[in-house]
């Protein structure tokens, strides 16, 4: 393929993280350092027992939701990128994981009151770009579970990652260069992201994504407007009580009503 079809294939997807990683092979497994201390951070917040539904969403190329199936859940994966679907099936495939394709914020893909966890790392939030969207989204969580349910949902914190300047963070892996632009705009509340790679054999990939992202003020809102109570904010996987105005990504613990 092409760089200029390459470019113009990237372009579709407003996330690119997943995307980069399988192009570039930086897909993290469940069995590394960093993937284990996250799936004992959910197992002990969610209080998961054998058997138990959760659904990981996005689940991008598997990690959690094999590590999750390892460990005796029942996992329903879904993600909105088919390349990253395609990836999961191939290095995270399970017997208990069902791997779905569908838009988190379109028509709903699980039974009503179905799930006993969502799992939602490093965020479905913010991509639609719009409030309402990431709105219906969260409703589509609350929908899915069950009485009791949790949703353990990480994503950035605007009050924190948007308070920056212009930055750039440039690496190498395996021959390859990326440069990653990032460039805030905290009156619309988005984060402009590039990617520029430039390949071993000299192909050249230019990726865009734009994300909304919330104060922990703004998320608190529409939590409640889901029907979700929010019990517990950490700023890290050791479950530490986050830091609003230091902690750059917070995890937000959500439960159903238990009636």
């Amino acid at each position: 393929m092409s760089a200029g079809n390459d470019v113009a294939r990237a372009g579709k997807f407003n996330s690119g993280i997943d995307r980069l990683s399988v192009q570039l092979g930086l897909v993290a497994s469940a069995d590394v350092p960093e993937s284990q201390r996250e799936l004992a951070y959910l197992r002990d917040v969610l209080g998961l027992h054998h058997g138990m539904r959760v659904t990981d969403a996005p689940c991008g190329t598997g990690r959690h939701a094999l590590g999750l199936a390892r460990a005796g859940y029942g996992v329903t994966a879904i993600d909105a990128d088919p390349e990253a679907l395609v990836e999961a099936r191939r290095i995270a495939a399970h017997p208990s994981i069902d791997y779905r394709l569908a838009d988190l914020a379109g028509p709903r893909v699980l039974p009503d009151g179905s799930q006993d966890a969502i799992v939602s790392l490093y965020s479905c939030i913010g991509y639609g770009c719009t409030p309402e969207r990431d709105q219906a989204m969260l409703q589509n969580f609350r929908a899915a579970m069950r009485p009791g349910a949790t949703l353990v949902l990480g994503t950035a914190n605007r009050d924190v990652v948007l308070s920056g300047d212009d930055s750039q963070v440039e690496f190498r892996h395996g021959g390859h260069a990326i440069l990653r632009r990032d460039r805030p705009d905290p009156q619309a509340g988005l984060l402009d992201r590039h990617f520029t790679v430039v390949y071993a054999d000299g192909r050249r990939l230019e990726l865009s994504e734009t994300r909304r992202l919330y104060s922990p003020r703004e998320l608190s809102i529409m939590f409640a407007k889901a029907g979700l109570a929010l019990v517990a904010c950490h700023g890290d996987f050791a479950s530490r009580t986050c830091d609003p105005a230091c902690d750059p990504h917070l995890l937000y613990v959500c439960r159903t009503s238990s009636v």
